[in-house]
């Protein structure tokens, strides 16, 4: 400020001669700290809030009849539509037929072929039984068995699904003129499955019928739970083959549930489960919450079984938060995945993201309380607690590197902490950080539900503070800054995308600090000076 001073006296009262000289001198000071700020930085530590932002909280068409209406409803490419003049007819099937099935080796991929025996017809099913599988068993035990297995699904599997997500002929038609869906046991498959071929008359291994699959070795409460959700596969992709991975496999488990398979006492002696409305798989979710929810870790054994229990934890939880009419709504619209749930929010009056219901949905996944806030952060028909906390007895805490999968979460629960702290972590840019944080102190629950967009520093700090606090948990994920968008079967992506983080928790209020280099500061201060020169110099000039 001197200098500058100095520059503007010396205008007034300095000869032309003198100017020039001391124009060159102050020339060559600046340039030489020009140089110097080049080389050198400092830190400058700035007072500012937060950089978060807190976030408010059956029919069954004629395909050739009415291909354009279909045209029009279904999402899938024209080619994919499957004109009835292409379908099998019925041939009218018969206890005591045999037919050979192609199936997929599930050690190799490969397609082969077995023959297989009808052993029971139902209303609405076929149980086909391969030839090895009734050597094994004896024809009484397999007949019997089928029986048992063809009551269960024209009671129980059969209307559960028709009422949650439609007729099986959905939109594509009935491919083989039989209204009955055909099971086949058989060692020569997965443990249950659905291949969308057999509904493709086109496809050189197609059975050229609706049918599942399943493993005849297992025990009959998990045959009963895997036929059902094969069922509820099968139905969904006769109206819909692009819906995201998450929707399909969760409420396929959810039929599980809404069978009452997961609620009985044969199921919870059986040790399948903790709970009642559990799942072998929501406890491989209690483990890894840091799995994606839109992604499924194919690769993973772990993960690829958590993925089974996140994505049906998420749909019950849609279910108990706008009804069970919610997840049948998403059958019928077009939008997939995170966006078609925010058009069924929006189709019943409600402005609520997605990112809005994921954070809340992390919340009820870890505390659990349904009767606080009406049961948003909880569940009423479970009793689900994710498992894998951090449980925090001190400040400072600090975790480097730690690998975020997108839409995944990690929680650290801090124990009798002070009553002002401070979040730090580092900014996921150019995704979003969400957090939820959950705090209980001598006033009760204090739900904050933060999401930082900002591009701008390096770390973001998030300040809480409560009323003789008991403990707090500290909910963290990365997450888009817009709706995001799910693989489905039709594109399918095997990894989340994800960064590492560093998280600290302190003690107090704690502000950000800035890193700016000295070329920056000292330009900002020299600018005025320059400004000077340049006058003094025009001056200098026209006296010449």
């Amino acid at each position: 400020m001197c200098l500058l001073i100095d520059g503007l006296i010396s205008i007034i009262t300095i000869s032309p001669k003198q100017e020039m000289m001391r124009m060159k001198k102050e020339s060559v000071i600046i340039f030489l700290i020009l140089i110097l700020s080049c080389i050198v930085s400092t830190t400058i530590n700035e007072s500012k809030g937060s950089t978060g932002e807190i976030c408010l909280p059956t029919f069954n068409p004629q395909v050739d009849d009415q291909i354009e209406e279909i045209m029009n409803q279904v999402h899938i490419p024209t080619d994919q539509i499957i004109l009835s003049t292409n379908m099998k007819q019925n041939k009218g099937e018969s206890l005591g037929d045999q037919e050979i099935f192609w199936v997929v080796d599930p050690n190799t991929g490969d397609y082969e072929q077995v023959t297989a025996e009808l052993l029971s017809v139902g209303l609405y099913c076929y149980i086909y039984v391969d030839l090895t599988t009734i050597s094994t068993l004896g024809l009484t035990e397999a007949t019997e068995r089928s029986n048992k297995y063809s009551a269960e699904f024209d009671s129980i599997m059969y209307p559960t699904n028709l009422e949650l997500v439609g007729h099986p002929d959905g939109l594509i038609g009935d491919v083989d003129g039989d209204p009955k869906i055909t099971v086949l046991f058989t060692p020569e498959s997965y443990n249950g499955a659905y291949f969308f071929k057999d509904d493709d008359p086109t496809h050189p291994y197609s059975n050229i019928r609706e049918m599942v699959y399943i493993h005849p070795n297992l025990s009959e409460q998990r045959i009963f739970s895997n036929l059902i959700h094969e069922l509820n596969h099968l139905i969904w992709f006769n109206h819909e083959q692009d819906e995201a991975i998450l929707v399909l496999e969760g409420t396929a488990e959810y039929s599980r549930y809404k069978a009452g398979y997961l609620n009985n006492e044969s199921y919870i002696s059986a040790g399948i489960a903790a709970d009642y409305n559990l799942t072998i798989e929501t406890n491989y979710f209690k483990a890894y919450p840091e799995s994606s929810l839109l992604y499924w870790d194919y690769d993973d054994y772990m993960l690829n079984v958590a993925s089974y229990g996140r994505s049906y934890m998420f749909m019950l939880y849609l279910s108990e938060r706008f009804g069970e009419g919610f997840l049948t709504d998403l059958v019928t619209i077009v939008e997939d995945g995170p966006a078609g749930i925010e058009k069924a929010l929006q189709n019943r009056g409600l402005s609520i993201s997605f990112n809005e219901i994921f954070l809340d949905f992390i919340i009820a996944c870890t505390i659990d309380l349904e009767e606080f806030a009406d049961g948003r952060y909880g569940y009423q028909t479970a009793e689900f607690k994710i498992g894998a906390v951090n449980q925090i007895s001190q400040l400072p805490y600090n975790i480097t590197d730690r690998k975020y999968n997108l839409y995944g979460f990690r929680v650290c629960k801090i124990n009798s902490p002070p009553n002002e702290f401070t979040v730090k972590i580092t900014n996921p840019k150019p995704d979003a950080l969400g957090i939820s944080a959950a705090i209980n102190d001598k006033n009760g629950w204090n739900i904050t539900q933060t999401v930082s967009l900002s591009n701008n520093e390096d770390e973001i700090y998030l300040y809480f503070t409560g009323d003789e606090i008991d403990y707090a948990y500290i909910i963290t994920s990365i997450i888009n800054t817009n709706t995001p968008t799910a693989p489905s079967f039709i594109n399918p992506s095997l990894t989340a995308p994800y960064k590492y983080l560093t998280l600290s928790i302190l003690d107090g209020y704690i502000t950000p600090t800035r890193t700016i280099s000295f070329f920056s500061t000292t330009m900002f201060i020299l600018l005025p000076f320059v400004w000077v020169l340049t006058l003094r110099k025009r001056k200098f000039e026209r006296e010449l």
